[in-house]
């Protein structure tokens, strides 16, 4: 491995419409009172700094960084990141490919356009075919006033 450069950031791929704040605990021992007496508990404890991943939905107007769908965020600790990951690999964004990073940049945006027919389940909803209705949406005609 001699020679070869470790990325220290990478690009974060997130399809869901919303921004996160993502952060990192540690699991410590908290002396917490009770009527008998002082009991030790865990209590996560953040770790490390705050990181924003952007989202995707974007206000008219204000152009974003999107790729299939996907906002890119670049430039997150690649070892923050990893650790948020670990810690969340249970989340439904993580299992169903919401969100995801890659080292370099062009990989990132590859791998969000092959991934452009994910659906996150939170678009806007369609009111012709949309599976997500359980009845057929008619427009408003004015009449029920």
């Amino acid at each position: 491995m001699a020679g070869q450069t470790v990325a220290e950031y990478v690009t974060v791929c997130s399809k869901l419409p919303f921004a996160l704040i993502l952060r990192t605990f540690d699991m410590v021992d908290f002396d917490e009172p009770t009527p008998s007496g002082l009991r030790t508990i865990k209590r996560a404890m953040q770790v490390g700094p705050e990181v924003r991943i952007e989202g995707c939905a974007t206000p008219f107007g204000i152009p974003k960084d999107l790729r299939g769908g996907y906002a890119l965020t670049s430039n997150v600790p690649k070892d923050f990141f990893d650790r948020w990951l670990s810690e969340n690999k249970e989340h439904d964004a993580v299992k169903n490919q919401l969100i995801f990073a890659s080292e370099r940049r062009e990989t990132a945006e590859r791998m969000a356009q092959d991934r452009s027919q994910t659906k996150s389940g939170l678009e806007p909803l369609m009111q012709d075919g949309d599976k997500r209705l359980s009845r057929r949406v008619k427009p408003d005609d004015g009449k029920n006033v």
